[in-house]
């Protein structure tokens, strides 16, 4: 029987997401623990020079909870909206094929832990001590997992909870 070219697209979608199913799991872990710290560390560089430190009172607010050296080093940038990753590298077919799309779309989340560096979606709106907090709890996840393995749980935990994050046990 002869197939279109759409027909025949369309099959060859469907193989690869079966085979994704069987064993995407292990091989997006996998690559979580390569790709991961590397954005991570890209990212944090990006947005550690246009960060800020913690003013005194979001360090009052935050002491009894966290180490004073982490408080002095960690840096705040204030962004109108997280870029995702892959977005400027072009490479949303991955994304798709993946079945990813879900995981790495971080448009609508209020901050996001880059190490010590904290990117929050809030330009020009007073930030939130209880984000600042949940934030923080990461950069203590990134410190004493490492970022490798912080990444592979994370993606471990999202997959499991059926890419739920609010299931996700880091979360």
């Amino acid at each position: 029987r002869t197939r279109s070219p759409r027909q025949y697209a369309a099959g060859v979608r469907a193989s690869i997401r079966r085979a994704f199913r069987h064993v995407g799991g292990t091989l997006v872990i996998a690559a979580a623990g390569v790709f991961g710290p590397l954005w991570i560390a890209w990212r944090r560089r990006r947005y550690r020079r246009m960060g800020r430190g913690l003013s005194s009172s979001e360090v009052e607010a935050l002491q009894g909870w966290f180490e004073p050296a982490l408080l002095a080093r960690v840096r705040i940038a204030e962004v109108l909206c997280i870029s995702p990753p892959l977005s400027s590298l072009g490479a949303g077919w991955l994304l798709r094929v993946l079945q990813l799309r879900g995981m790495l779309d971080v448009r609508s989340a209020s901050g996001m832990a880059f190490g010590d560096a904290i990117v929050i979606a809030a330009a020009g709106e007073p930030v939130s001590a209880s984000l600042l907090f949940h934030e923080l709890v990461h950069t203590v996840q990134y410190r004493q997992l490492g970022l490798s393995r912080f990444c592979r749980a994370y993606v471990r935990g999202w997959l499991e909870a059926g890419r739920s994050y609010f299931d996700i046990p880091l979360e």
